[in-house]
C-alpha cells in the first residue's frame, strides 16, 4: 500500500513539473541551457521545447519500471532459497519501487534547475548538488537493498 502512495506522489511531482514548465514558458528565452559542465556552467544550448524531453523520459522510465515490478521471479538473485524467496522478492520489488520514484524526483529536480537557469540567463547554482544527490542517492539505494538482500541470504 505504501508503494502505491509513493507512486501517486511521484506522479504528482511529475505532473507539477510539467505544469511548472508550461507556466514558465513565456519567461524563457528562445535559447536555453540544456547541458552543464561540472562547474555548473552551461556548455550546451537548445530550444525551450527540449524541456519536455526529461519529463517524457521520466514518464517512460516510470512506466517501464512499473511493468518490471510485476515480474520479480525473472530477476537475478545472489542467494535465493525456498526459505528466503518471499523476502527476496519483496526486497527487490521495494528496491525497484524506490529507484523508480527516486528517478522521477531527481529528473523533475533537474528540469526545475534547467528552467531556473534559463530564466536567470544561464546562471546555475543548483545543477551540481542535484547531480551529486542523484548519483549518490542511486548508489545509496542500490547499496542499501543489496546489503539487506545479502544479510537475509546469510541467515537462511
Amino acid at each position: 500500500m505504501m508503494e502505491k502512495r509513493v507512486d501517486v506522489g511521484s506522479l504528482l511531482v511529475l505532473a507539477f513539473t510539467v505544469v511548472y514548465v508550461i507556466v514558465m514558458w513565456k519567461a524563457l528565452p528562445d535559447t536555453i541551457p540544456i547541458h552543464f559542465n561540472l562547474q555548473g556552467e552551461s556548455d550546451g544550448w537548445g530550444s525551450p521545447g527540449t524541456l519536455f524531453i526529461l519529463p517524457l523520459i521520466t514518464a517512460g522510465l516510470w512506466l517501464g519500471m512499473t511493468v518490471l515490478e510485476k515480474y520479480p521471479h525473472t530477476f537475478n538473485y545472489l542467494h535465493l532459497t525456498r526459505e528466503n524467496m518471499r523476502f527476496q522478492y519483496e526486497n527487490i520489488l521495494m528496491q525497484v519501487n524506490v529507484m523508480k520514484n527516486f528517478i522521477v524526483v531527481s529528473f523533475c529536480c533537474l528540469t526545475w534547475v534547467i528552467v531556473q537557469s534559463a530564466a536567470d540567463g544561464g546562471l546555475n547554482r543548483g545543477f551540481l548538488p542535484v547531480m551529486i544527490g542523484g548519483i549518490g542517492g542511486t548508489f545509496g539505494i542500490i547499496g542499501f537493498f543489496l546489503v539487506r538482500s545479502l544479510r537475509k541470504g546469510e541467515k537462511t
